[in-house]
């Protein structure tokens, strides 16, 4: 009994068999979802000698987008979305945090498993049975990936992996855009608009093997007072937490749940001013600074070193080791002695002959530019901000951050339901009240809110 096992596309499964001489015969195949048969389905030859199964419709009532976070929060702000995560600053006590900038989808991928089965009689007649298949179960993960039809609903994983230290890199879960060709002043970067109230997330495939090739990731922010320039130099600070269960996500090189496949990590502004980290150098964006914009994008924690870094040059937050000590305060910039070939991550600026190299993580996945509407930054709206954010075509979160003018209309309808028979007809004895007369109304209201881009 051998049934051949193809997957022309992300929805649908292609069976053959070898089987033969039989009759009444039917393909079998069992779905199983969270370690639970949810249905058998059964499926003779067509004319071809083939079956062609789409599984989207079931495996979809199981598949939802993620609302809430995964994450036990321990600071003053309670809260369970997703989008806004983290809610209070993320620093170190006692080997735990208050809050996460990580976490695990919830049911947003799911482990599917396939067993395959042959029904048939042996004899024209005889009795129908059931038996294993040849072919061994498939797992496989998918996600509400909902495509369009002219490319076949064809889901190239690869351009999701960051396993990749050249371009191309691998993708999140977006449709946002991260460069344009034509010509512009941010070195062909679009700068996506956010403000200190916009909350937004990026999701990533997070699986080293055997179902996605991503290696284990430093979620690198980096951020700048003037445009940044093309190899993001000019940086002021950079904050790197490591995507690991204890900052709510986990490395993919351990992830082995449905939960651990798929992460989450807040990029807006809204949800970056929160990002801090005392043993990583401690920078914090704020209102109150200079900072314009900043980049997120996903690095390799195999990281490289570069040399020659002089002191002046290092800023908050990257990660250092002194090869010179010359005049410089080291231990002012953040490191525990002044000290050649002491480690550090910095939380000042430096200056002096010192002399240090820099420990660099180097990119494996697209990078995006976000410009910060301020008032300090002279870019602000007078307008109430909307940020809208909708399921993409991954079954994950976009958004768009919506400053322009705004309204908001009401209406009401009113409509008679029925007239109010009065009097007591079900009492002993017969009266008839003055309030009980009248009709029974219904009235329905809608609020409506146009939003508008500046």
């Amino acid at each position: 009994m051998a049934t051949i096992v193809a997957q022309p596309n992300y929805w649908t499964l292609s069976l053959t068999s070898t089987t033969s001489p039989v009759f009444n015969f039917k393909f079998v195949l069992d779905i199983w979802i969270n370690g639970t048969k949810q249905v058998r389905l059964k499926q003779p030859k067509n004319s071809g000698g083939a079956a062609h199964i789409s599984f989207e419709n079931i495996v979809k009532n199981y598949i939802t987008p993620t609302h809430k976070h995964d994450n036990t929060v321990t600071g003053a702000i309670a809260y369970d979305s997703i989008h806004i995560m983290p809610q209070n600053p993320v620093e170190e006590v006692a080997s735990t945090i208050k809050d996460f900038p990580f976490s695990e989808n919830n049911n947003s991928l799911k482990l599917v498993t396939f067993k395959f089965y042959e029904e048939y009689a042996s004899t024209e007649g005889g009795e129908i049975t059931v038996s294993v298949s040849s072919a061994s179960q498939i797992i496989l993960p998918l996600i509400n990936y909902a495509d369009e039809w002219e490319d076949a609903k064809t889901f190239d994983v690869t351009k999701f992996d960051f396993d990749s230290t050249s371009e191309p890199f691998g993708n999140f879960l977006t449709e946002l855009p991260s460069t344009t060709t034509k010509p512009n002043d941010t070195f062909g970067r679009i700068p996506h608009l956010t403000s200190f109230n916009d909350y937004k997330t990026f999701a990533f495939l997070n699986d080293s093997t055997p179902y996605f090739n991503t290696v284990n990731v430093i979620m690198e922010y980096r951020f700048f007072e003037e445009v940044p320039n093309s190899d993001l130099s000019n940086a002021v600070g950079m904050i790197q937490p490591y995507n690991i269960a204890a900052y709510g996500g986990r490395a993919a090189t351990s992830a082995n749940t449905a939960g651990e496949y798929l992460i989450f990590a807040g990029a807006g502004g809204g949800n970056v001013k929160n990002l801090i980290f005392a043993p990583y150098g401690s920078y914090q964006l704020t209102p109150e600074s200079d900072v314009k914009y900043y980049t997120v994008r996903p690095t390799s924690s195999n990281v490289s070193m570069v040399v020659g870094i002089s002191a002046g040059d290092c800023i908050i937050g990257g990660f250092y080791i002194i090869t010179t000590s010359g005049d410089t305060d080291w231990v002012a910039m953040g490191a525990p002695d002044n000290n050649a070939s002491t480690f550090f991550y910095a939380s000042a600026n430096g200056s002096g002959t010192g002399v240090c190299s820099e420990f660099k993580a180097p990119q494996v996945g697209q990078e995006y530019l976000f410009e910060i509407a301020s008032d300090k930054n002279c870019n602000s709206t007078r307008f109430d901000e909307y940020t809208l954010a909708w399921k993409n075509k991954y079954g994950a979160w976009d958004y768009y951050l919506f400053d322009g003018e705004h309204s908001d209309s009401r209406s009401y309808k009113r409509t008679e339901k029925q007239n109010r028979l009065a009097g007591g007809w079900n009492d002993t004895t017969f009266t008839l009240n003055s309030y009980e007369g009248g009709k029974v109304q219904s009235v329905k209201g809608t609020k409506k809110t146009t939003i508008n881009t500046r």
